[in-house]
């Protein structure tokens, strides 16, 4: 196995690599798999037309890239007809995965090139653009995260189209539509303000924080007049930290059509996520022993032991909760624990409910009669 050295915490990786895709022209939309494993969907326009590309970001708590991971890759860049994969990680990569991302012809982003972008705001000399097999370096787009340029068309199909005035600041509103498709809403403003120079907003789904209704003269009498805050508004906040005022007609209704796309996203998200939860049961790698595994696996089998012994040859109630405790605890019966409730367990939960059940299995122990 190979380690690539980790340059920034675990935490901060994601974004840090969102921010270096958008910073190259490409409109993104970040999608969580699980703890530890994320993909970018991006889609960038150019004088020779459209490309797509998928990026998976590997980190901790994940332990390793496997071939999981890859055959994940592949098959999600199959299904969304993306012209490349991208692959990028602070963790260890197995030799399997690292054979199969050379096999199928998959571009490996180093976390130094992350991390000096992230630094310092440019590209490192050498580095190489996310771009695809034949595309031109010189006709990617300007366009950001959220803010793309006039006239560009969405990226999926149109859902709602909602009439709105965007308030784009406190002396000035425009007016214009505001489209909600499968992955992102983004306002159209009308073709008079194009000319003047407004651009399209767009924010996807999983970049919104929170959806509320901004009261009528909340923000004083400029806004109230020449913004729009005669009326209530729909208040858009991000999780960049943008915020967002767009004026429409029942705004309940729309919120309760953007929770609902957003939903059916977050529903995908969890199928991705049980995917890669179903290929480590199967597995074809050997599994990295560690510290944790090798004690989960001992106090697991012992509870277990101690529970059946309690319970079948001497008739004990508690000997039920051991086995409970036992089967929660180690790793393959655990497995089919979690499958069974649709939740995966965090470490230090298991290490509380063992010590919770095994305490409350040793006081019935001790107050049953022998």
């Amino acid at each position: 196995m190979t380690r690539d050295n980790e340059t920034m915490p675990s935490s901060e990786y994601p974004d840090a690599v969102l921010e270096y895709v958008v910073a190259q022209g490409w409109t993104t939309n970040l999608t969580e798999l699980r703890e530890g494993a994320y993909i970018i969907a991006g889609e960038r326009k150019g004088d020779s037309g459209s490309e797509k590309m998928l990026l998976m970001i590997v980190c901790e708590p994940e332990q390793e890239v496997t071939s999981e991971h890859i055959e994940y890759l592949i098959k999600a860049g199959r299904e969304k007809n993306v012209d490349s994969v991208l692959l990028t990680y602070t963790v260890q990569i197995t030799e399997n995965a690292r054979e199969m991302t050379s096999e199928y012809g998959i571009d490996e982003i180093k976390p130094e090139k992350i991390r000096s972008h992230n630094e310092t705001g440019e590209f490192a000399v050498g580095t190489d653009e996310i771009s695809m097999p034949g595309s031109d370096s010189d006709s990617r787009s300007d366009s950001v995260d959220e803010t793309a340029t006039k006239g560009k068309e969405p990226t999926d199909e149109r859902i709602h189209s909602i009439r709105a005035n965007y308030t784009q600041s406190e002396g000035r509103s425009v007016g214009g539509n505001l489209i909600l498709s499968e992955t992102l809403l983004f306002f159209e403003p009308h073709k008079i303000a194009e000319l003047s120079g407004e651009k399209e907003i767009k924010v996807s789904y999983d970049n919104i924080k929170e959806l509320n209704r901004e009261k009528r003269f909340n923000r004083g009498i400029k806004d109230a007049i020449f913004g729009g805050g005669l009326r209530d508004r729909l208040r858009i906040r991000t999780h960049s930290g943008r915020e967002l005022l767009f004026a429409v007609s029942n705004i309940e209704d729309v919120m309760n059509k953007i929770n609902r796309l957003k939903q059916s996203e977050q529903a995908q998200t969890r199928s991705l996520g049980e995917y890669l939860s179903e290929t480590d049961e199967r597995s074809g790698e050997p599994t990295t022993l560690t510290l944790g595994l090798t004690a989960s696996w001992i106090i697991g089998l012992f509870t277990l032991i101690v529970g059946s012994n309690l319970f079948w040859n001497q008739g004990r109630l508690s000997g039920l909760l051991y086995m409970i405790a036992g089967a929660i605890v180690a790793p393959y019966t655990r497995r089919y624990v979690e499958s069974f409730v649709g939740v995966k367990f965090g470490r230090w939960f298991l290490v509380a409910t063992w010590i919770v059940v095994c305490f409350i299995a040793a006081l019935m122990y001790a107050a049953t009669p022998v």
